[in-house]
């Protein structure tokens, strides 16, 4: 996850294994790697230190916290995706297993608390992180709400939730599937003073991107009294599977799809290697580049940011020429061509380079993607 930062220049981490519990980390009582998680800081002045160690599962904290830490007055706030309430039993991914996850606190002097323990009714298996906005935390559970609803997540198919500083939780919107399923993405905050965010799977078309019975994901809006409205469901020729937003200074909303896209590729989940899409706020969707899979990348995961130039930027997990990922470029956005990706700026980087990708662990149909906790 990315680093938060203070004012006085300390960054504040986390990692999702390691630390000081080496065992006892997830339902049958093993990690590998070893370790439940820690908190860290790190500053030019004071280096390296490690804040805080996770575990074991059954823990009120927890394990698992893969997502960003927020700061409120001195206070760090964060996530873990799993353990903690025991009592609440179901699956993440391919793991199974009791504890859907809390969320905590640490003050300044480094002291953890734990805010609330997800029980699969209010959620389960909180992923994508907090957003600070008027007083209030948001966020999103992947699992839990609806409990005859299954995705990825079992039970449940996710919820949006309020949380209080003092950790008193309200469930703002529960997932169907057909509104989106596996919601697992940090919400972001639209200048409208909406929120928007996105689902893996679920939505209202049919998916052509491989994992079809759970559908290729949507885009939708929240305010905080819980109206909810689903602006966009991914088909797959237009994407599947998309990954966190972010609304750049033209008012558009720009992010990128794991799978779908150019169906001369196949990836991971699917037809497509993914895709970068432009949507404005009626939920209308350009596609602004579908990956090939070659020297241009494939499998693009993680949230564009904008740089000073105006230019988008943002990176895939594979293609490249080793086939181990790309940094690209997004330009000239106001012209919205296919062509507007630029990948070459090193001379050993040619469009024409095309790794062996049948190859490579990550194509093929390899069905849904393998949970790191239970």
């Amino acid at each position: 996850a990315s680093l938060a930062m203070t004012g006085g220049g300390i960054f504040y981490g986390t990692t999702a294994y390691g630390g000081t519990n080496t065992s006892q980390c997830d339902a049958s009582g093993t990690s590998t790697p070893a370790g439940c998680g820690t908190v860290f800081s790190y500053s030019a002045t004071a280096g390296f230190t490690s804040l805080l160690s996770f575990g074991p599962f059954n823990s009120p904290l927890g394990v698992g916290p893969e997502a960003s830490l927020v700061q409120n007055g001195g206070t760090l706030y964060g996530e873990t995706q799993a353990g903690g309430n025991t009592s609440c039993t179901g699956t993440f991914g391919t793991g199974v297993g009791s504890g859907c996850g809390s969320v905590f606190s640490v003050n300044s002097s480094n002291v953890p608390s734990t805010l609330h323990t997800f029980s699969g009714s209010e959620g389960a298996y909180p992923t994508g992180g907090l957003l600070q906005s008027n007083g209030s935390f948001y966020g999103t559970t992947a699992g839990g709400g609806v409990l005859t609803c299954s995705s990825y997540a079992t039970l449940g198919c996710g919820t949006v939730f309020q949380m209080s500083s003092s950790g008193a939780i309200k469930t703002l919107h529960s997932f169907t599937k057909q509104d989106g399923a596996f919601p697992e993405a940090l919400l972001i905050l639209g200048a409208d003073g909406k929120m928007y965010g996105t689902t893996i799977f679920g939505g209202s078309t049919t998916c052509s991107g491989g994992a079809q019975w759970q559908g290729c994901g949507t885009v939708f809006k929240i305010d905080t009294a819980g109206n909810f409205t689903s602006l966009h469901s991914f088909s797959g020729p237009d994407g599947a599977y998309p990954a966190t937003l972010m609304q750049a200074s033209d008012g558009f909303f720009y992010g990128t799809t794991e799978s779908g896209g150019d169906t001369a590729c196949t990836g991971r989940y699917g037809p497509g290697c993914g895709t970068v899409f432009r949507m404005d706020s009626a939920g209308d969707v350009t596609v602004l580049y579908s990956f090939t899979g070659k020297s241009d990348g494939s499998w693009p995961e993680s949230a564009l940011i904008q740089g000073t130039d105006g230019n988008l930027y943002g990176t895939a997990v594979y293609g490249g020429v080793n086939d181990d990922g790309v940094i690209f470029r997004v330009s000239n956005l106001t012209a919205l061509t296919s062509g507007a990706i630029v990948v070459n700026d090193l001379p050993n980087v040619q469009t024409t380079i095309t790794p062996v990708l049948q190859d490579r662990p990550h194509v093929g149909p390899l069905g849904p993607p393998v949970s790191t906790r239970p």
